[in-house]
């Protein structure tokens, strides 16, 4: 056991000292799994940044895992998407020994952490961390990737208060078949993935937004159980919100208009970024703008909201978050709303990413 220890504390020695070698420093360890690790570092390597994220990938240990198929589809699609609100990544490159590293810009914070540390999120930013999460599945879903773990863990913010989505690794490209892996997180995961065999990404992909939505607007979510069959019961009942949260009409017939029971009748998420709901807010930012309000929003320009392939948009991102993001202010709900919901939703039993229901899948579809 101590050999092991050392082993692993030699090798993260040797990937330190390397990507020190390579203006990499100030490095601070920020999460990881069994096979990756993630860093905070400065750098100067890239024009305009000094802070960035660094994604360790264990190559050796990953492939003897079925998670090497879902890694190479990760690198690919991660090196050609280009939105204002998808992590940018910076530079993919391979460390001597075989791990990958994957350098990205940094964020403040999850979309998760900010939820669950507030009083509330105010209806306006609301709408434009939820229109920006939109635009970048749709260009997505426009350019044939699915991203099929949309959750807020998975919703980073930049020191601006600007979404990121982040998170890959179950993403692939489809141009119009079904799927049959599952994968995601359980609270997340739209009806269909516990009951059927093959599903439509894309429609799961909008469930999933509706979920976000939902847990947005009450810092609650609405389909809770560890049991599959019991959550397969809840999803046929009708969409209910908490009593404590004034969540507007609008919002409610909107989040619904997400979660229908079937996926036929389930909107594209074209169709979502249509709704009138999200162009309230468009109305809002013109109407704050030409009454010279004050605000700690930087207005969202029409070009961030375009479904169609966007302009490679490096973004710098600064540490330290802004006043929105860290001091999120009361609306709708009482101190006493369940805003640690989204605690025991992070922890929560993960659908069994490498299999479809009892039987392992040998390959990833």
């Amino acid at each position: 056991m101590e050999s092991s220890n050392e082993t692993v504390s030699n090798e993260e020695i040797h990937i330190t000292e390397v990507l020190r070698s390579m203006s990499f420093t100030s490095m601070l360890n920020i999460g990881g799994g069994n096979f990756s690790t993630v860093k905070l570092a400065k750098t100067s390597r890239y024009p305009g940044v000094s802070t960035v994220a660094i994604k360790i990938i264990e190559c050796q240990l990953l492939a003897s895992s079925v998670l090497s198929n879902f890694f190479s589809r990760e690198l690919s699609i991660m090196k050609i998407v280009k939105h204002p609100h998808i992590v940018h990544v910076y530079e993919i490159f391979e460390l001597p020994g075989g791990a990958v590293c994957i350098v990205m810009e940094a964020a403040s914070a999850n979309l998760a952490q900010v939820i669950d540390n507030s009083n509330g999120i105010p209806i306006r930013i609301v709408k434009k961390r939820f229109s920006q999460i939109v635009s970048a599945v749709e260009y997505l879903h426009n350019n044939d990737i699915v991203h099929r773990d949309l959750k807020c863990d998975n919703v980073l913010l930049s020191a601006d208060g600007n979404v990121k989505l982040a998170d890959f690794g179950f993403s692939r490209f489809m141009t119009g078949e079904l799927s049959d892996t599952f994968c995601g997180s359980l609270w997340y995961a739209a009806p269909e993935l516990l009951i059927s065999n093959c599903y439509d990404p894309k429609k799961s992909d909008v469930w999933s937004l509706g979920i976000i939505l939902y847990y947005m607007a009450t810092g609650d979510l609405p389909f809770k159980c560890h049991d599959n069959i019991e959550l397969s019961i809840q999803h046929r009942e009708p969409v209910t919100f908490p009593k404590h949260c004034n969540v507007e009409e609008e919002c409610r017939i909107f989040i619904s208009y997400m979660l229908q029971y079937d996926p036929q009748n389930r909107p594209s998420v074209s169709e979502v970024a249509q709704h009138p709901w999200l162009h309230s807010f468009q109305k809002d930012v013109q109407a704050q703008s030409s009454s010279s309000s004050v605000s700690n929003e930087k207005d969202m320009s029409t070009s961030e909201n375009a479904s169609a392939p966007c302009p490679n948009v490096e973004p710098v991102l600064e540490a330290g978050a802004s006043k929105e993001v860290v001091e999120e202010v009361e609306i709708g709900c009482s101190d006493e709303s369940p805003h640690t919901a989204g605690k025991r939703a992070r922890d929560a039993t993960h659908l069994d990413r490498y299999s479809k229901k009892t039987h392992s899948v040998g390959h990833p579809h």
